[in-house]
């Protein structure tokens, strides 16, 4: 899983819970206020340089 930080996607290691097969449950690796990267995740790596843009 990556998350963005000062314009870096950054990888974490995330431990999971429950998995309806809609919805994963993250248990640890995560805190409140993370912006983690949902679209576009496959085309980057850890350190790469990014952009974040907010949809509406």
């Amino acid at each position: 899983m990556f998350v963005a930080e000062d314009e870096a996607a950054v990888e974490r290691e995330v431990t999971t819970g429950l998995d309806t097969g809609v919805y994963t449950e993250i248990i640890s690796g995560l805190n409140e206020g993370d912006q983690v990267i949902v679209k576009g995740q496959d085309y980057v790596s850890d350190g790469s340089n990014i952009k974040v843009v907010r949809g509406e």
